[in-house]
């Protein structure tokens, strides 16, 4: 075991001592791009203890770039590909936690006796569409980076797309931004209905006090996958006329998100 490694479990165990670990729950934890969703991920694993990390297969993390490969080579769309990724590891009994950018999967919870829980943080749909943009465009990695200006991307069906990101993967499905209607959001918003516990970043101390009360643990939320530029509202490039587009593809999350705001409400 590396240094870091054996600091990080120890680490672990001394919060888990303060703060308990989750027993009797299994999750499934979305994990949208750009709401903070990698120190949330390490945080909720952690709240699973070291032991759950020590035996096999109890946690499960679906790669982004191995699961796009794979479903590219199978001619398969992204999100329907990841359900059924998801489909299968809710099937193993030993598997206690899932997580990475997967979606909900309808057909499994509506399984009778189906026992996980799913979680997910949501982010104003404006903001988050801006911060995966600059992110993707500047990041070092190759893996799904942008190589066009912000309204080149607007204008591409990538760019469209991600204005339906939540509705997709509510539905478990890829949803193209120009077939959205009335019914597909209702579909949507029904299954956020469905979920564990639901957050928004803007107010995450709202969802750490949801999972504590949920999951009987508290969750140690660090920091990680900082955006490698300056905030959107800095840069001059984004008119308000630009601005004005992006809310306007971005409208099917805003009806999510907006759902999510009154779903956080009522628990408060």
């Amino acid at each position: 075991m590396s240094l870091m490694k054996y600091i990080r479990r120890l680490g672990t165990l001394l919060r888990q001592r303060v703060h308990g670990v989750v027993k009797g729950h299994r999750i499934a934890f979305i994990h949208i791009p750009k709401t903070g969703g990698s120190s949330i991920g390490v945080a909720i694993a952690d709240s699973f203890g070291v032991l759950a990390r020590v035996l096999p297969n109890r946690m499960v993390y679906v790669n982004a770039g191995a699961s796009m490969d794979a479903a590219r080579l199978g001619g398969d769309e992204l999100v329907g590909y990841r359900e059924a990724v998801v489909r299968y590891f809710m099937q193993l009994r030993q598997v206690r936690y899932i997580g990475g950018h997967i979606p909900f999967s309808p057909a499994a919870k509506a399984e009778p006796g189906c026992d996980w829980d799913f979680v997910a943080v949501f982010r104003h749909p404006v903001k988050r569409w801006i911060s995966a943009y600059y992110y993707d465009r500047f990041k070092e990695s190759d893996h799904a980076k942008i190589d066009q200006d912000i309204a080149s991307f607007l204008s591409t069906d990538r760019g469209r797309n991600w204005g339906c990101m939540y509705v997709s993967l509510l539905c478990g499905k890829s949803i193209e931004r120009d077939v959205v209607d009335q019914r597909i959001l209702d579909e949507a918003i029904k299954n956020l209905g469905q979920f564990g516990v639901v957050g928004v970043l803007e107010h995450m101390d709202r969802f750490a006090a949801d999972y504590q009360e949920r999951f009987g643990v508290k969750l140690n939320i660090g920091v990680t996958n900082q955006n490698p530029v300056k905030s959107y509202e800095e840069r001059e490039e984004i008119t308000p006329e630009l601005l004005a587009e992006i809310e306007r593809v971005c409208e099917p999350d805003m009806a999510v998100y907006q759902a999510a705001l009154q779903i956080r409400k009522s628990s408060a």
